[in-house]
């Protein structure tokens, strides 16, 4: 730390410089814990935006990267080696991040959160944080040489919408965070797919644990990941109609596969009641598939078989 009027050395709990004397305010303090942690250019540009650490309303596209499968990972290559693998890949994660002027908020154990367009503010913050993620994946695949661990998949999910950002307490470093539906969504999504990873391991043939998780590996970006943890819960309990409803407004809301969403929902529709084909008819999550015509011709099927008139 250096004293901002003569740039000598000083400590971090100094309340003036030893050369000139100079009063070392708060501001000076907290500007070096962020330089600690933050590029130095970075840092200035936080420093110089009060009103965002003050706490103001945003949009911001928050970014959540973790370590897939990180638990049986670690048994499987050891503490040390798996401590020395969360340390490239947050440093890989810092230099991104930082490099498309995000800010880290909250490291999780094996993943982290960041935040784009705050504090710093950019228009194109939506932009900046998918950059980081590509270059964020590219690092660690290019730099997955160890023989113990090869290639590691890394589970990332991006959520852009309107949050409360600013600091809490005098460390930026540890307490600069978002507070809002999309930072709590992604909390959430992660929260619940760490319960549901731990209970198929236990129970492998649960097929609604399965089910139930899809929704959150879809808002954390795993597309893919979730399409088959929805195949396999359908496979699983083929017969749990609750399930494949549920499931399949998933896949229509949050992942926009039609053709998986309608496999699913033609078994629930076709053993349907009135009163639940009443609120098939009215449900926003499946507005998007009613002009498709396997849709119309299964609530055509049920109208006839429960004796219906559309007149």
């Amino acid at each position: 730390m250096r004293c901002p009027q003569c740039h000598a050395e000083i400590t971090i709990d100094a309340h003036f410089c030893g050369r000139c004397g100079a009063f070392l305010s708060e501001t000076t303090a907290q500007h070096t814990a962020v330089s600690d942690y933050t590029p130095a250019h970075l840092a200035d540009k936080i420093f110089h935006s009060r009103a965002a650490l003050e706490g103001e309303r945003k949009l911001v596209t928050v970014l959540f990267c973790d370590i897939v499968d990180s638990t049986p990972l670690a048994a499987k290559i050891g503490a040390e080696a798996m401590h020395e693998l969360i340390s490239r890949f947050f440093d890989a994660a810092m230099h991104e991040v930082h490099g498309c002027e995000g800010t880290i908020n909250q490291f999780l154990g094996d993943g982290f959160m960041a935040l784009f367009g705050a504090p710093i503010a950019h228009e194109d913050h939506a932009r900046r944080a998918a950059s980081a993620a590509l270059s964020l994946c590219r690092a660690c695949h290019a730099n997955a040489a160890d023989p113990r661990t090869g290639k590691v998949p890394l589970r990332i999910g991006l959520n852009t919408g309107p949050v409360v950002v600013g600091r809490i307490g005098d460390n930026l470093r540890m307490d600069y965070t978002a507070i809002g539906d999309t930072e709590r969504a992604l909390d959430a999504a992660r929260r619940t797919l760490a319960v549901a990873e731990k209970l198929v391991l236990s129970e492998p043939a649960n097929g609604d644990i399965m089910a139930g998780a899809v929704g959150a590996l879809a808002k954390l970006g795993a597309a893919e990941r979730a399409k088959e943890w929805a195949e396999r819960g359908a496979l699983l309990d083929p017969d749990n109609m609750n399930m494949r409803y549920n499931v399949a407004c998933t896949l229509i809301t949050d992942l926009g596969d039609h053709d998986a969403a309608l496999e699913m929902l033609g078994p629930y529709v076709a053993g349907v009641g009135a009163e639940a084909l009443d609120w098939i008819k009215s449900d926003p999550d499946l507005d998007s598939v009613r002009g498709d015509p396997r849709f119309q011709d299964m609530i055509g099927q049920a109208d006839a078989r429960l004796g219906v008139s559309n007149g």
